[in-house]
């Protein structure tokens, strides 16, 4: 039996993910610069690992190009 990666996150595994603080996650949410998540109810918001990887790549992209 093979196990599933996760293809939705909350907060704290999204962060840690990305390798920021839970803080900076909500601020670059609330920046625009993250989706703001998917409400599976009031208070638990998912946000797709897609949507973290482009986000990760986005930023690998600016940072080679300003070098």
């Amino acid at each position: 039996m093979t196990s599933l990666d996760p293809k939705l996150l909350r907060a704290k595994e999204a962060s840690n993910y990305l390798s920021i603080s839970k803080s900076f996650f909500y601020e670059l949410v609330a920046e625009g610069y993250l989706p703001k998540g998917n409400a599976l109810r009031k208070r638990c918001v998912l946000w797709h690992v897609d949507d973290l990887n482009q986000f990760a790549s986005n930023v690998a992209s600016q940072e080679v190009g300003n070098v």
